[in-house]
């Protein structure tokens, strides 16, 4: 009895030393440290998933309402979803995202997201149930960013300027969330420009709380690596948007849109994975310190929002061809050729954007091909719609072909 109590004892000792140790080093026995380069968890994939769902859904807000204001709300609310998305980036690269508290956090997150998923296509309606759409979003990005505080501040452990970076990162939430609520209590056009306040005061929180000199990249390959994958997810939303909105109405033209679609699909992954994501990546890791933050923060957190900005536009302009194509419209029109054409335009140039930023690869073709196809737009609107996107592929190709170097890959590697 007296042995049992014993043993009992030396190992609530040696548990309470592992703990002041983790905690002597900065650390946080409730964290696990990520060492050097290390692969992106399943758990982290399983969170980006969420957000090829909410994707889909932002999409639906363009497609109901195919104009300025439609435009801007999609852009609003895929922004709110991106600042969530990239804070947990940031996070999981320096703490393992499968281990201990951060593990919790990012499930709490993953179950925030989906409520705010399921709500974005009523948030702007003007009805009572949209009212508490538009409130379930607000409160639920206020929580997130809560969560993803907090687990900053465990991570943090006893580091001064960690701890001041969390407080800055409370504060941030504040005036955001304030704006999102009210908006989502007011409604109508006051919502609109209260929520696209919100999301500039995030865009220009990051940017301060980034300056404070906190933010810390240390796997430059995962963080690569996340970016990666997030727009292979957001090029497989492209084709589950079209591919939905076709069934039902296949036909001879419908399936030819979408294949059609699949090859504009296909020429925007060669220009992202083959044509500049490992010169970005490789500039990345040559950093260090600061530098290396900095560019992540500049070319991966603000550069590649356009890039999935720039995808969601073209499958808003595929799923608006296909509709066009079931109800036997023998034109375009202007919104669904603009969509088709501002999305890989849009793309084009936030990847030259991007390439400039990391000094990572030619930008003349991109900036070239991006201007055709502003210039296709006109003519474009006036073609049936598989001329359209048959046009917009053909244009794509040929800036490919024009781009193409010898010894490029287009494989990305996981890892």
């Amino acid at each position: 009895m007296g042995s049992t109590s014993s043993h009992r004892s030396t190992e609530h000792r040696s548990l309470l030393r592992q703990v002041v140790a983790a905690v002597d080093r900065g650390g946080s026995p409730l964290v696990v440290r990520a060492r050097g380069e290390h692969r992106v968890t399943t758990l982290e994939l399983f969170f980006d998933l969420l957000f090829v769902f909410a994707f889909t859904q932002v999409t639906h807000l363009v497609v109901e309402q195919p104009d300025a204001i439609g435009l801007i709300h999609a852009v609003t609310v895929l922004g709110l979803l991106w600042w969530t998305w990239e804070s947990f980036v940031w996070l999981c690269n320096e703490a393992r995202a499968d281990r201990g508290v951060i593990r919790i956090g990012l499930i709490v997150a993953m179950v925030l997201v989906l409520v705010i998923a399921l709500t974005i296509s009523q948030a702007f309606e003007q009805s009572s149930s949209s009212r508490g759409a538009a409130l379930a979003i607000a409160v639920g990005y206020t929580a997130v960013k809560i969560v993803h505080a907090a687990c900053f501040l465990v991570a943090a452990g006893d580091s001064p300027l960690r701890r001041q970076l969390v407080i800055s990162l409370v504060a941030s939430v504040m005036p955001t969330g304030t704006l999102l609520v009210v908006g989502a209590v007011v409604g109508g056009d006051a919502q609109t420009w209260l929520w696209l306040a919100a999301f500039a005061a995030d865009v220009i929180a990051a940017y301060a709380t980034s300056a404070l000199g906190g933010e810390h990249l240390a796997a430059a390959g995962h963080f690569a690596e996340r970016h990666g994958l997030i727009v292979l997810l957001a090029l497989g939303e492209t084709l589950l948007a079209i591919g939905t909105s076709a069934v039902g109405e296949l036909s001879a033209p419908v399936v030819l849109v979408v294949a059609l679609s699949l090859l504009i699909s296909l020429a925007l992954w060669r220009w992202y994975f083959a044509s500049f994501a490992d010169a970005l990546r490789a500039r990345l890791a040559r950093l260090g310190g600061p530098a290396r933050s900095h560019l992540g923060r500049d070319a991966y957190a603000y550069g590649h929002f356009p890039l999935i900005v720039g995808i969601l536009a073209t499958a808003v302009g595929g799923e608006r061809l296909v509709e066009l194509v079931g109800a036997g419209e023998g034109r375009t029109g202007w919104f669904a050729a603009a969509a088709l054409a501002l999305g890989p335009a849009l793309f084009l140039l936030a990847g030259a954007a991007v390439a400039a930023r990391a000094s990572a690869g030619a930008i003349r073709i991109r900036i070239s091909a991006a201007a055709f196809l502003l210039a296709l737009v006109p003519v474009i609107s006036l073609l049936p719609p598989a001329a359209t996107a048959a046009a917009v592929a053909a244009a794509l190709a040929l800036a490919a072909l024009a781009d193409r170097r010898p010894g490029r890959s287009a494989d990305f590697e996981l890892g």
